[in-house]
């Protein structure tokens, strides 16, 4: 708006002019009742005629001399000039003013004096309104920096890591934030890891950087058990584990899988924690499996009575623990006493490898067969039996019958000491026949075990 105005108080004052060349023309003709300078009375032209000119002037030459007096004025001088001719014409005389400029101005004036504006632009100033800003300079790519970091590899803490890293791009150094954003990619498991670097700013494109990350290496982690300790049973054994490193509890088959070793037999059993994934290395636990005691164990013998032979009798033992057969040499070792002489031999059956303790058994010899030495018959229904003396035995028995499976008139007869080979048996039925036979014993305890019986012999009673 300031412009406009100004543009029309310069029209407006050079139609002044030519209003008041053309005022003294026709008063030299003959009219001289009118002064020029009274064309505006008390006011000066220089005071009153910016507004009246600006509201009388037509539209087109309004806008074609606004725009040509816009480039000329400075805008100190536009403003300073708007102010002053709009404050000195009142608006009354503006647009009397107008009115009488417009009609008394012809067309070749206003073409001539518009040229006449135009012409007095400086060049520079028509050269300033034409020119435009520079096109933005060209983003320079990022897509061949060097990334580079403190380490080229780092080791696996659960966490998400990202290093310090630095950009540089053909020997500069680049600005975060400024010249370039960063963000990672696969940072936390083992692995490689990608440092993404997103050009801003004066740069564009996308540079690719990697470091690796390590597993963490296991040896150091604790290893709990749930049991240390068991007792053979011929089955493995598995017992429950619980691994943590550095305070934090590893999970069994994607932190680390377990294997065992040597956990069936009685020793020292191992459990191997091998890490995986994020994690590296092995660390080793042990338990304890003990031999199984024989204290319940079955003993069988082949034969619980032997007869004497004069050498060390070693009958076979089988041995059992809870329905199972244990094998002689691996799992056991049996051992004899008494097993010589005549009376109870004992068998010892001591674990061995995975089992302990011992258990006990016994047999029984007994005497061998006796022999009759000398059959006599004496007067008074009497009958003496002589035997072979046996060492080995307590005593002897001798039985007498009328028949000779032993069951008509039998009569037994003991000698307690085998010392006594000799005995008289009285009170038999005279004139029969009867059939002698004899045996040694052994005793044990309260019990006797007899050897066999000798042959039969025969006497008639006198």
């Amino acid at each position: 708006m300031t412009f406009k105005r100004i543009a029309s108080a310069v029209t407006a004052l050079v139609m002044v002019g030519g209003m008041i060349g053309a005022q003294s023309i026709i008063s030299a003709a003959g009219d001289n009742t009118t002064e020029p300078q009274e064309l505006f009375p008390n006011t000066s032209a220089a005071d009153s005629t910016p507004d009246s000119v600006a509201e009388s002037t037509p539209d087109s030459a309004a806008d074609s001399t606004s725009d040509s007096v816009a480039e000329s004025t400075p805008d100190s001088a536009a403003d300073s000039t708007s102010d002053s001719v709009a404050e000195s014409i009142p608006d009354s005389a503006a647009d009397s003013t107008s009115d009488s400029v417009a009609e008394s101005i012809p067309d070749s004036a206003a073409d001539s004096t518009s040229d006449s504006v135009a012409e007095s632009t400086p060049d520079s100033k028509a050269d300033d309104s034409s020119k435009t800003d520079p096109p933005p300079a060209a983003k320079l790519s990022i897509a061949n920096a060097v990334i580079e970091t403190g380490s080229s590899s780092y080791t696996y803490t659960g966490r998400a890591i990202s290093p310090l890293t630095s950009v540089a791009l053909d020997g500069a150094s680049l600005t975060p934030g400024r010249d370039y954003t960063l963000s990672y990619v696969n940072n936390i498991n083992a692995g490689t890891a990608l440092i993404i670097v997103n050009g801003c700013g004066s740069y564009e494109g996308t540079a690719i950087g990697t470091f690796t990350i390590s597993p963490k290496p296991i040896s150091a982690a604790d290893v709990a058990l749930g049991q240390s300790s068991f007792t053979y049973s011929g089955k493995p054994f598995t017992p429950s584990v619980t691994v943590s490193l550095d305070g934090t509890a590893l999970a069994a088959d994607s932190d680390y899988t377990l294997s065992f070793i040597n956990n069936v037999n009685a020793g020292t059993a191992s459990v191997i924690v091998s890490g995986c994934n994020n994690y590296s290395g092995t660390v080793i636990g042990s338990f304890t499996i003990s031999p199984r005691s024989l204290a319940s164990a079955a003993v069988s013998i082949s034969g619980k009575v032997y007869t004497y032979t004069g050498k060390a009798i070693k009958p076979a033992a089988a041995v059992t623990l809870s329905g199972a057969t244990l094998k002689k040499g691996s799992d056991y070792t049996i051992s004899y006493s008494g097993n010589l002489n005549t009376g109870r031999a004992t068998v010892r059956v001591t674990g061995k490898g995975n089992y302990k303790s011992s258990k006990t058994a016994y047999f029984y010899i007994k005497p061998k067969a006796m022999k009759i030495s000398e059959v006599k018959a004496l007067g008074s229904r009497k009958v003496k039996v002589k035997l072979k003396k046996d060492v080995q035995a307590t005593g002897y028995q001798i039985v007498l019958a009328t028949n000779s499976s032993f069951t008509k008139n039998k009569k037994t007869v003991y000698l307690k000491k085998n010392t006594s080979t000799a005995k008289t048996v009285t009170g038999l039925l005279k004139g029969k026949k009867y059939y002698i036979r004899a045996r040694a014993y052994k005793t044990v305890g309260t019990k006797k075990y007899y050897g066999g019986y000798s042959a039969n012999k025969t006497i008639k009673v006198k």
